[in-house]
């Protein structure tokens, strides 16, 4: 490893985040063999994060929202167009309270669809946010598919963008907890996972502002390139640090190349080194990049990491369908799963 880690994270807690990440990419699995339900693959989420939380020692995680994203019709590929009539499963928000602060991760899954992969290399620069004199300019295929939203006639859920959702999330949720003494919230991500991990953790920084016992930081795996200079300084000034973990032999964070203006964003840079010879796995799957942090390998019977029980995955705060489209758990049932009586009582 390159560098050191930030004293507030450990190499568990970077095991964690990578298999909430995974757990991303199940959860899309189970969307798409399950498209009419809104909320009826919330056990495949409620296994793996107690699986992930298992392995850093840590209380469950309970999702609390899912997140889509639309893509805009891309010129000069129509024929893909038939791939925009839909809003794409891309992650989730789960809520955990330790002893020590209360933590809000949201993690992004990365490229699973043609329209994920045709955005990845859609690498011409936009302004973020509108404004490239302050917040810089970010590439934009990733940048469509976190603010991209589309006519209510065409979607199975609401209209709103990836990045209006998870601002709206996480902005509830700190705002109802605001009494908590500390609040953390994390992004996290793969490939481009790990590019939304970025710009929402900018947009949700900006949001809390307010707040000054919540921290924003980002946590990424195998991420390209996301945007300039100015981009990269637009997080510095919203204190919000990155960790970058990346496989020494993985090419896609080197993607896009810097001579076209895009740069690394990182405060803390993880180098993985894959010494495996030959190969027995992409260097840009997520399941190397948790092998090298030490996840331990599948053992007998199929298991990679420590077993959820089968009395507790299924139970937990059930999320509501609201009006606008998204199903999310109401706080007061959240409340009552997470906080002990003795931490009640100090809100």
């Amino acid at each position: 490893m390159a560098d050191q880690l930030p004293t507030d994270l450990n190499n568990a807690e970077l095991i964690m985040y990578g298999l909430m990440v995974d757990a991303a990419y199940k959860g899309f699995a189970a969307d798409e063999k399950q498209p009419i339900e809104p909320y009826g693959y919330d056990s495949v989420l409620s296994r793996q994060n107690e699986i992930a939380a298992a392995c850093a020692g840590h209380s469950r995680y309970f999702a609390t929202t899912y997140l889509y994203a639309t893509i805009k019709p891309v010129e000069g590929l129509p024929f893909l167009d038939s791939a925009l009539d839909k809003s794409y499963w891309f992650g989730y928000v789960a809520v955990s309270a330790r002893a020590d602060r209360l933590d809000i991760v949201v993690a992004w899954r990365g490229s699973v669809t043609p329209m994920d992969l045709v955005m990845d290399v859609h690498a011409e620069l936009k302004p973020f946010d509108g404004d490239a004199a302050a917040t810089g300019k970010v590439e934009e295929g990733f940048y469509n598919v976190y603010t991209s939203s589309m006519d209510s006639s065409k979607q199975k859920h609401g209209v709103l963008s990836a990045k209006q959702q998870v601002v709206k999330e996480v902005t509830r949720l700190v705002s109802y907890f605001r009494e908590h003494p500390c609040i953390r919230v994390t992004m996290t991500g793969h490939s481009l996972g790990g590019a939304l991990a970025l710009m929402s953790a900018h947009d949700a920084a900006a949001a809390l502002a307010r707040y000054d016992h919540v921290q924003v930081r980002a946590v990424t795996f195998g991420a390209p390139r996301v945007g300039d200079e100015v981009f990269r300084n637009a997080l510095e000034n919203r204190n919000v640090k990155v960790v970058r973990v990346v496989v020494d032999k993985d090419p896609v964070p080197s993607m896009p190349p810097p001579n076209i203006g895009f740069v690394d964003v990182g405060d803390y840079n993880i180098k993985l080194v894959d010494d495996t010879s030959p190969l027995k796995q992409s260097p840009h799957s997520l399941g190397l990049y948790l092998r090298l942090l030490g996840l331990p390998q599948k053992q007998p019977g199929g298991s990679s990491s420590p077993a959820a029980t089968t009395s507790t995955v299924d139970k937990g705060p059930k999320m509501v369908l609201e009006s606008d489209g998204y199903a999310r758990v109401p706080l007061h049932e959240l409340e009552r799963w997470i906080l002990t009586p003795a931490a009640r009582s100090r809100l």
